[in-house]
């Protein structure tokens, strides 16, 4: 199967691959960079919606699978196959990451027996 004409190897990386489904292939790749080349400094989330249009990928209440797509892109991005722009906005959750204040406690022993608790 190394001789495989249906297998391509970029990098290190072996196509296609299936990533939410969708296979990628050498084609697929060169054709997502083109579009995020295209479309570099309109945010990530654009370029999602841009290539579920191209792909013709909805859901099944026919909502674009953009998440998946972005999904697919930071797995793209990650394994070194694309180029992303960098994000728009900081996804830093200002909700998620604050700080909890330490609340003191008083560790004393008791001394009591357990029935004058």
């Amino acid at each position: 199967m190394l001789a495989s004409p249906a297998f391509f190897c970029y990098g290190q990386i072996m196509l296609p691959i299936t990533i939410r489904k969708r296979t990628i292939g050498k084609s697929d790749i060169d054709q997502i960079q083109a579009t995020i080349n295209e479309h570099w400094g309109k945010g990530r989330k654009h370029l999602s919606k841009v290539l579920c249009l191209k792909w013709q990928w909805h859901q099944p209440n026919g909502q674009l699978k953009d998440m998946a797509c972005r999904e697919i892109l930071l797995t793209l991005k990650r394994k070194g196959l694309i180029t992303l722009p960098p994000p728009l906005h900081n996804a830093n959750n200002h909700k998620r990451n604050k700080n909890i204040p330490k609340i003191s406690v008083d560790q004393t022993p008791l001394q009591k027996p357990l029935c004058r608790l």
